[in-house]
């Protein structure tokens, strides 16, 4: 389909202005006080966003704590605020700490990055896969890599004692196995990385504010997160640019509501099928599946697909006035 010229123009200046749309920063290198005054005004603003109850925050330089932010509620019902003081759980905070705790058993030559895991689990009876255990090493458990399924143990209470090792570790503690679901080094990393999409975009955002105010580049997390922003853009503008085009061809007549007529007929027939076939795989199957990681994406994103896809199909339904 060729887009007329105001159409092309539309489509063109909604993608620069949604591209100039940035998030403000505070100025690098400036003083304590001046980031935790952004951080007051716009945490709140990424916790709406995101649908994010409570968060605390902490800075450290050289090891010493030096701001403590905390915002939202602990506890909506009650209403209890977060504090300084409030518990959260550790979630994949531990894998930082685990990841230190190994590497200094390296350094102190204890064990090897690339020793295989069995080789120093002694006390655990390893079950039968269809891939070699020898295989799954440190280095492969460390990077996400090994060929584990994602694990966790979303429905034990913050009250209560964990399960013990083995029982998880066998799959018995309402959790998967420990064992390769998949060829080790091709592992899933990021459903271990990110519990929910709203903290990722969050942790991203606030790590991007952190790294503006000390001059560093973004890492990747903030990187990708940002990315995650642009199919949603460009979807955007497709269907304004299919809406205007559809508009300015009713208003000046070159278009005209006749479904059956002869005109590109089978180019239109092609145009809807389309439409229609992006609304049911996305519905049909698309949604759920990136709900289960992006569930606060997925929604804006089926927003989006629902729009192109029933500006396409509409736009079928108008052939050019011959």
């Amino acid at each position: 389909m060729q887009l007329p010229d105001q159409a092309r123009l539309f489509c063109v200046l909604i993608i620069i202005a949604l591209a100039g749309c940035a998030m403000s920063s505070v100025p690098a290198q400036s003083p304590l006080e001046t980031f935790t005054a952004h951080s007051d005004e716009r945490v709140p603003a990424l916790m709406d966003r995101y649908a994010i109850p409570g968060a605390s925050i902490a800075l450290s330089r050289e090891g010493e704590i030096v701001w403590i932010g905390a915002y939202g509620y602990a506890d909506l019902n009650a209403p209890r605020p977060v504090t300084p003081e409030t518990r959260f759980r550790v979630q994949s905070l531990t894998k930082s700490v685990t990841a230190w705790g190994v590497l200094h058993l390296v350094e102190q030559g204890v064990i090897s990055l690339d020793d295989p895991v069995t080789q120093h689990v002694t006390t655990w009876e390893f079950p039968e896969t269809a891939y070699d255990w020898d295989d799954v090493t440190i280095r492969r458990l460390l990077s996400h890599s090994a060929g584990l399924p994602s694990g966790g143990h979303a429905e034990v209470s913050p009250i209560d004692d964990m399960p013990p090792l083995h029982q998880a570790l066998a799959g018995d503690a309402e959790n998967p196995a420990a064992n390769p679901i998949d060829v080790p080094a091709t592992g899933d990393g990021i459903v271990i990385l990110t519990n929910s999409e709203r903290s990722l975009q969050f942790i991203a955002d606030v790590v991007g504010m952190w790294t503006a105010w000390r001059d560093l580049p973004l890492i990747a997390l903030s990187r990708a997160a940002r990315w995650m922003r642009a199919p949603l853009g460009v979807l955007g503008a497709l269907a304004l640019a299919l809406a205007g085009w559809l508009v300015w061809g009713l208003v000046t007549g070159k278009l005209t509501f006749a479904p059956f007529a002869p005109p590109a007929r089978l180019r239109r027939i092609l145009l809807g099928g389309f439409g229609l076939l992006i609304l049911g795989l996305w519905w049909g199957m698309g949604y759920e599946t990136v709900r289960y990681f992006l569930p606060v994406f997925s929604g804006w994103l089926g927003i989006a697909l629902s729009a192109v896809a029933g500006m396409l199909t509409l736009t079928s339904l108008f052939p050019p006035v011959e």
